[in-house]
């Protein structure tokens, strides 16, 4: 009689195989040298993959920062006193009440208000140093207030009913 599943193994030829036991053992620590190997080949890369995400993520983290400043620096480069300084510096000057053209339903154009050439401001007096300490109620001029005041014998008191 036969042995259930034995003539399946006599013909894959695997009846007597391993020959001896030392071959087992052999081929059993090779895959297990493999196995070792290939986790810690892959727990390597796994690291060297986490430093490299910290450091996009820092490097992120940075550009974020330099854009939102970027973002600021146009902000107040769009600002109206920002823009009126350029625009003062190229030589520029406000442009007053302009007139205006209006087209009629028949095609006409009228010119609504009088065309005037934009003039620059005058500028700003310009402080000389005589002029650098003084001011509404410099003490030179609060000196002499209280003097005049003194001769006329006031003190500073106004005239008044005493009761």
């Amino acid at each position: 009689m036969r042995e259930p599943g034995g003539h399946a193994r006599s013909r894959l030829g695997l009846q007597h195989w391993p020959r001896s036991r030392a071959t087992f053992v052999v081929i059993l620590m090779g895959l297990m040298l493999c196995g070792v190997a290939a986790s810690l080949w892959l727990s390597t890369q796994a690291i060297a993959d986490s430093y490299r995400l910290e450091r996009l993520r820092e490097q992120n983290a940075q550009l974020a920062e330099h854009a939102e400043q970027l973002r600021r620096e146009v902000g107040q480069l769009q600002s109206p006193s920002s823009l009126a300084e350029r625009a003062k510096s190229l030589g520029m000057v406000p442009g007053g009440n302009p007139a205006r053209l209006v087209v009629g339903e028949d095609g006409s154009i009228t010119v609504v208000g009088e065309p005037v050439k934009a003039t620059a401001p005058a500028p700003p007096p310009e402080k000389t140093e005589d002029d650098g300490d003084r001011g509404d109620g410099s003490a030179e001029e609060e000196a002499e207030e209280e003097a005049d005041e003194s001769a006329d014998g006031n003190d500073g008191e106004t005239d008044g009913d005493d009761r």
